[in-house]
C-alpha cells in the first residue's frame, strides 16, 4: 500500500505504516517517484516518507501550541481529569476541552493519550 496525501504529519505516517503502508507519497509526487515507490514496495525495500514541501502545507504541519495548551496538556499527559485541570489553572471545563481540541488538531492525535506521547517525542512536554 502506498499513501498519497497533501499532508504528511508524523502520527498520519505511523498510523498509515501500522496499517501496512509501505510509502506515504505527497499527492503531487510525479510519476516516477511513485513508481519506484510500487517497486521498492514489491522487492521489500525500505519505507519511504516524502514530506510535503509547500509553504502551507508546511505552516499546517508545524503550527505551534500555544502556552495554554502545552499547560493543559502537560496535566492531561498526567493523567488528570478535565476538572481537575480546570481548577489548577482557573479556567473552565469547557475551556480545557476547547484547549484539548485545538491539541489534538495540532498534534493530528485521536484521543489524550496520544497526544501526550506525540508531545513528549516531539519534547513539547
Amino acid at each position: 500500500m502506498i499513501i498519497l496525501t497533501a499532508l504528511a504529519r508524523d502520527a498520519e505516517i505511523e498510523r498509515a505504516f501500522g496499517a501496512g503502508a509501505h510509502a506515504c507519497l505527497h499527492k503531487d509526487a510525479e510519476l516516477p517517484e511513485i513508481l519506484a515507490s510500487i517497486r521498492s514496495a514489491r522487492s521489500g525495500g525500505a519505507r519511504t516518507v516524502d514530506r510535503p514541501e509547500s509553504g502551507q502545507a508546511r505552516r499546517i504541519a508545524e503550527e505551534p501550541l500555544t502556552r495554554r495548551e502545552t499547560e493543559v496538556l502537560d496535566h492531561i499527559a498526567r493523567g488528570w481529569s478535565n476538572h481537575r485541570v480546570a481548577e489548577a489553572l482557573g479556567i473552565g471545563a469547557g475551556t480545557v476541552k476547547t484547549h484539548l481540541k485545538r491539541v489534538y488538531g495540532k498534534l493530528y492525535a485521536r484521543n489524550r493519550s496520544e497526544a501526550a506521547v506525540i508531545a513528549r517525542r516531539k519534547g513539547l512536554l
